[in-house]
């Protein structure tokens, strides 16, 4: 995370979207969590770092 960044509301709607799918798999679908850095699935998500890295799809 850079604290010296201006607001980037693209980033933001991005991770937003990322956590939203992710919580959407596993508590509605009942998927499990994946070891796939890319799934959207993966975890567990520790740092920014780690949610910027996977990717939005299944």
């Amino acid at each position: 995370m850079n604290f010296d960044q201006p607001p980037d509301d693209e980033l933001l709607h991005a991770r937003v979207q990322k956590m939203i799918t992710k919580n959407i798999g596993i508590m509605y679908y009942g998927l499990d969590q994946s070891t796939d850095r890319k799934s959207v699935l993966f975890g567990p998500i520790l740092t920014l770092d780690d949610l910027d890295g996977v990717g939005k799809d299944f």
